[in-house]
């Protein structure tokens, strides 16, 4: 990073397509373009250099992706994740909760009223059995 991946854009540029590049340096540049330059000039005319900077990327973008991975099915994991039971978001929050309980901070008063001690109480998680409704890495292996 200390040479704004130049290592990396360089390979970037030379690597065979189809590629799938660290996005966050696209979005990073295209930010640096559309923040760092006026979309008018003086007089009101466009500034033409920004939109061909801004083109210059997407394209870039295109050309990673301008051929097509030649993968082939796996019959075992398209049956797995087309039976796969999605957990909703609200159920998530709350097994979220159980399973990380929020810590419990004990205050003690203590002879200086300028300082309190602090102590926390760590969580028990010896209630956890993992359910067999919910994705891990053993259920893929069967």
């Amino acid at each position: 990073s200390g040479n704004n991946y130049k290592r990396y854009r360089d390979r970037l540029s030379t690597i065979p397509t189809p590629a799938v590049p660290y996005i966050g340096v696209f979005l990073k540049d295209l930010t640096f373009i559309c923040d760092g330059n006026p979309d008018y000039l003086r007089g009101g005319l466009i500034n033409v250099h920004k939109r061909r900077q801004v083109y210059s990327k997407v394209e870039e973008i295109k050309r990673l992706q301008r051929d097509v991975y030649n993968f082939q099915p796996v019959l075992e994991l398209q049956n797995y994740f087309t039976q796969y039971r999605f957990t909703p978001d609200d159920e998530l929050h709350s097994l979220s909760h159980e399973l990380e309980p929020k810590m419990v901070v004990h205050r003690r008063a203590t002879r200086s009223r300028s300082s309190t001690n602090l102590s926390t109480t760590t969580p028990n998680f010896s209630f956890f059995k993992p359910n067999s409704k919910h994705l891990s890495t053993s259920t893929l292996r069967t």
